[in-house]
């Protein structure tokens, strides 16, 4: 922690613009996302059917050893038809997506995949589920609105000093999630995993509203790079 930073006036002036709580309420058309999940689906699932292949050969014995004669391959689509019990899909999907069952009984009639659960059920559903959380990020944050709660509804600057940071600082080979840096109240700042840079467009989507929610007088910044963003100020 950087007492110097925290205390400084220029810190102060930025956290008393920036320091506002809101809340935000989303708003989309459910129609539309199921639409744009069946789309999905029908688009990037496909599980081809299971195959045996059967491989025929005749060798002859000569002098010189074995030699083959006749080869013959032949392959043939396994019936999927009472197989096994198939699992229950739709409480499957209402758990991990929290959407009704209506919604999801919706969406997997429609669409024209629904064959391919038979195949390999935990396969479909695997691919299903990402798709539709997928899809729900994207509606989320297109539709979500950012509102200031009032002027006495602030985060207090001892959260800086109640909040420590942990990770492992980069080094040469570029590995850690953690930074120098002189321009914060702490002494390093943690970046984004791997995992989180692949939420990074609805991140800074989120970041854009809540804001411009607050005020008027601060530009929320986008950029690549820690250093880079630094260099601004």
């Amino acid at each position: 922690m950087k007492k110097e930073i925290l205390l400084s006036d220029s810190f102060k002036e930025l956290w008393d613009k920036i320091k506002y709580k809101t809340t935000y309420q989303v708003e989309f058309d459910p129609e539309k996302l199921k639409e744009k999940c069946i789309e999905a689906i029908d688009e990037l699932v496909y599980i081809p059917n299971e195959k045996v292949l059967f491989e025929k050969r005749r060798l002859k014995i000569s002098q010189g050893g074995l030699d083959e004669t006749d080869y013959i391959s032949e392959s043939s689509d396994l019936s999927i038809r009472n197989r096994y019990k198939l699992p229950d899909i739709v409480s499957y999907l209402q758990n991990e997506t929290n959407l009704t069952r209506s919604t999801i009984v919706d969406i997997l009639v429609r669409t024209k995949t629904l064959n391919s659960f038979k195949k390999d059920p935990q396969l479909y559903v695997e691919k299903v589920t990402e798709i539709i959380k997928n899809t729900m990020k994207t509606f989320i944050v297109d539709g979500i609105k950012y509102e200031k709660i009032g002027e006495h509804e602030y985060f207090c600057q001892e959260l800086f000093e109640d909040k420590e940071l942990f990770g492992y600082l980069k080094n040469e080979l570029d590995k850690g999630n953690m930074v120098d840096s002189t321009k914060s109240p702490y002494s390093n700042v943690v970046v984004d995993s791997d995992v989180e840079r692949e939420l990074e467009n609805l991140k800074i989507k989120c970041g854009k509203e809540h804001f411009k929610a607050i005020s008027e007088e601060v530009k929320f910044e986008v950029a690549n790079n820690f250093e880079k963003l630094m260099d601004k100020f």
